[in-house]
């Protein structure tokens, strides 16, 4: 009888261990395949200049984020136009304009470099962010006196 209690005892001690030693990250952003999540949501741009308002280096990094990316996109339908355009000429037998298939590459080589700094300013976003957010949450246990005499104090 005493070896069962024990026992249950033991596996009762070792699951609430296993559940007090999870500890969810709440109001953290994760950048997870260029999307931006904050407490395992996806986000949109508006949302997160919302959620970044109180931080200003993240703040700064969300705005700058999207500018990058709306540049890249017009960047990107305007050169995917054009040659887009020279194709269709191929397809249908009419001469195909250099300049404009040039034009239209270019302009889907300047996408590569705008989106390489949407994707970092991103990555500084949400590292700030964090950094701000894990400042504010950390917790602290104190022995000492306090109004009841001595105690332990957790302060978070």
């Amino acid at each position: 009888m005493i070896q069962k209690a024990g026992i249950y005892l033991l596996l009762f001690c070792l699951t609430a261990i296993g559940l007090f030693a999870q500890t969810p990250e709440y109001n953290t952003l994760r950048l997870y395949r260029g999307k931006v999540y904050y407490n395992n949501w996806p986000q949109k741009h508006k949302d997160l200049l919302k959620i970044t308002k109180n931080n200003p280096v993240a703040y700064n990094a969300v705005a700058r984020a999207g500018t990058n990316n709306v540049a890249s996109v017009v960047f990107g339908a305007i050169g995917g136009g054009l040659i887009g355009l020279q194709i269709g000429n191929v397809i249908t037998g009419q001469p195909v304009n250099k300049y404009l298939l040039g034009a239209g590459l270019a302009a889907v080589a300047i996408t590569i470099p705008l989106e390489i700094a949407h994707k970092k300013h991103l990555r500084r976003a949400v590292s700030s962010y964090n950094q701000g957010s894990t400042t504010a949450r950390s917790k602290q246990l104190e022995l000492g006196l306090c109004e009841n005499g001595l105690g332990l104090r957790l302060k978070f």
